[in-house]
C-alpha cells in the first residue's frame, strides 16, 4: 500500500486512524520545511519514531553515558556491534544488566510517544506511507503504542506546546535565580526527576536546544521541565540579544579550536575581537587593562596561554551576564563577582598569569592589550 499527500489536505490523526484500521506494517515519512521524520507501524500499532536527530538510539546512548556514567568507549562498542538491529541491542543491554528490563521498556515507550506526538505540531508539509513486511530490526519489540492513545495525548499537548513556545525558544539561555549546588548528576535520575536533572545542568551558556540535543531527554520533556522551573521562579531567561551574543561567542570559540595553532598576528586579532565582544556586553573595561607584550617571547607565551586565557575570559563574561540578569545592573568589578561566588579565583588564574608578560623588556615592536585590575 502506498499513501501520500499534503498535511494541509489530510490531518495526521486521520492518517493514523486509517493505518490502524487497515492494520498495516510500514513507514510513514513526514516532511515540513527543513525537518523530516518517520513513524513506524507494525500491524497498525506504532512501534517506532524518528524526528530529525531525535531518535531512540541516540537518547538511549545519552542515558547510559551522560546520566548513568557508563564508559563512553564501552557503550559505543556495544551500540556499534548492534547498530543494524535494535532488538538485539536491547537484549544485550538487558543481558549486561546496564538497565533493568522495566526501565528500558518504559524509557523506550516514553521517547517514542514524545517524538510521535511532536509530529502533530506539523500543520503543513507532506506525508508518504509505504508498506514493508519487516520492521523488527528498526523498532524495539518492547514498544507498542495504540494509535488512539497517541492521538489523544497529542491533542492534549498541542495547546500546552503553544503556551510553552510563548515563553521558551530553542535559542533561549537560562540562568538560575540563585546559585545552586552542583549535585552529582548521577544522583539525579532524569527519568523520574527531569526538572531537577535539567536544573542541575543550567550553566548560563547552554541554549534550550542544547539540552534536548545532548541529553537523554526529548524536546518535549526539556520544554516541559523549563516551563515548570519558570513557573516555580527558579530560573530567568537572558534577553534575546544577550543569549545570541553568548551563542555567537561560543560558536566562534569552537571554530577557533578546530583551526591549527594560529600565528602571532592571528592571536592578537583573536584577543582584539574577544575584547570587542566583551565591550558590547558592558564588561570590557573590567577585563582588559594594562598589559604589554612584545616580539618573539610574547608570541611564545601567548601560544601557551591562548586557550586558558580564552576560557577565563569566557567564564568572566558569563559571570557578568549572570550578574546583570540577577541584579539588572553592570558588575562593579571581578572581585565583586568572586565575592558573591559567581566567579572563582581559579576561573581567572590564567588572566593573572598573563600579567607576568608586563615584566618583558619593552624593546622592539610592542603590542598593547588592556587587561583590568586583578
Amino acid at each position: 500500500m502506498v499513501l501520500k499527500g499534503a498535511l494541509r489536505e489530510f490531518i495526521l490523526a486521520d492518517i493514523f486512524n486509517l493505518l490502524a484500521q487497515q492494520k498495516i506494517t510500514g513507514k510513514l515519512q513526514l516532511s515540513t520545511e527543513d525537518k523530516d521524520g518517520i513513524i513506524i507501524f507494525k500491524e497498525g500499532i506504532i512501534v517506532g519514531a524518528v524526528k530529525g536527530d531525535e531518535q531512540l538510539i541516540t537518547k538511549l546512548f545519552n542515558l547510559l553515558v551522560g546520566a548513568y556514567r557508563y564508559s563512553h568507549e564501552e557503550i559505543q562498542g556495544i551500540f556499534g556491534a548492534y547498530e543494524n538491529n535494535i532488538n538485539n541491542l536491547f537484549n544485550e543491554i538487558d543481558h549486561l544488566n546496564l538497565l533493568s528490563k522495566n526501565i528500558l521498556e518504559s524509557f523506550a515507550i516514553s521517547v517514542i510517544e514524545d517524538i510521535a506526538c511532536g509530529f502533530f505540531l506539523w500543520t503543513k508539509g507532506t506525508y508518504h506511507f509505504s508498506s514493508v513486511s519487516y520492521v523488527d530490526d528498526v523498532a524495539a519489540s518492547c514498544v507498542s503504542i495504540a494509535v488512539e492513545n497517541i492521538i489523544m495525548e497529542a491533542m492534549r499537548r498541542v495547546d500546552e506546546w503553544h503556551r510553552m513556545e510563548k515563553l521558551i525558544h530553542d535559542d533561549t539561555v537560562f540562568v538560575p535565580n540563585e546559585r545552586h549546588d552542583k549535585r552529582d548528576i548521577k544522583d539525579i535520575d532524569p527519568l523520574t526527576q527531569p526538572d531537577e536533572f535539567v536544573y542541575s545542568r543550567i550553566d548560563g551558556i547552554s541554549t534550550v536546544a542544547t539540552f534536548f540535543r545532548t541529553t537523554c531527554l526529548t524536546e518535549y520533556k526539556v520544554y516541559e521541565s523549563f516551563n515548570a522551573l519558570l513557573a516555580a521562579k527558579r530560573i530567568t531567561p537572558l534577553s534575546t540579544r544577550i543569549s545570541q551574543s553568548v551563542v555567537a561567542a561560543l560558536e566562534k570559540k569552537e571554530l577557533e579550536k578546530k583551526k591549527s595553532i594560529p600565528s602571532f598576528a592571528a592571536i592578537a586579532t583573536m584577543f582584539i575581537t574577544a575584547a570587542m565582544v566583551i565591550a558590547i556586553l558592558f564588561i570590557g573595561r573590567f577585563l582588559l587593562h594594562g598589559l604589554i607584550f612584545s616580539d618573539l617571547e610574547a608570541n611564545t607565551r601567548f601560544g601557551l596561554l591562548e586557550v586558558p586565557v580564552s576560557d577565563a575570559m569566557q567564564k568572566a563574561t558569563i559571570a557578568s551576564l549572570q550578574y546583570r540578569a540577577f541584579y539588572g545592573t553592570e558588575t562593579p568589578d571581578l572581585d565583586h563577582l568572586i565575592t558573591i561566588t559567581l566567579l572563582l579565583n581559579t576561573d581567572i588564574r590564567p588572566l593573572l598569569k598573563v600579567q607576568s608578560l608586563k615584566k618583558l623588556p619593552p624593546n622592539g615592536k610592542n603590542f598593547i592589550l588592556y587587561m583590568g585590575n586583578m
